[in-house]
């Protein structure tokens, strides 16, 4: 923002998105609404279920996603749910880039970045 991007954002509570819309940031109510236009979105969600809910729920970020836009998941999510985000990026012409911070990998110090872009696996 401060380098004049636009940024949209959305939190599940909306409160903790106040200091974002101080400086800038619009606060969308939405998922859904948060991403419609972006070219790249950003996840950093605790879990596989909530990273589910916000990404493949209703009004969630893969029904606002533009073709071709780029999806960065940095959340704590299994490889199975990694895979599953992969397909359905896949399914919708977007791409996702994926930490898979699974919790073990993580507390270890190592991190993993996974990528599809919907023709083949492991972008670099």
């Amino acid at each position: 923002m401060l380098a004049g991007h636009e940024v949209t954002v959305y939190n599940r509570t909306p409160e903790k998105a106040e200091t974002l819309r101080e400086h800038g940031a619009r606060v969308a109510t939405s998922p859904a609404e948060a991403v419609r236009g972006a070219e790249a979105v950003f996840t950093m969600l605790s879990d596989d279920q909530t990273e589910s809910d916000v990404t493949l729920g209703d009004k969630g970020i893969a029904s606002g996603l533009s073709a071709g836009a780029f999806h960065i998941a940095s959340s704590a999510i299994s490889v199975a749910f990694a895979r599953k985000l992969q397909e359905e990026h896949g399914k919708a012409g977007s791409r996702v880039s994926e930490r898979s911070g699974r919790r073990a990998a993580a507390s270890g110090g190592r991190q993993e970045v996974g990528c599809h872009d919907g023709r083949r696996q492991g972008c670099h």
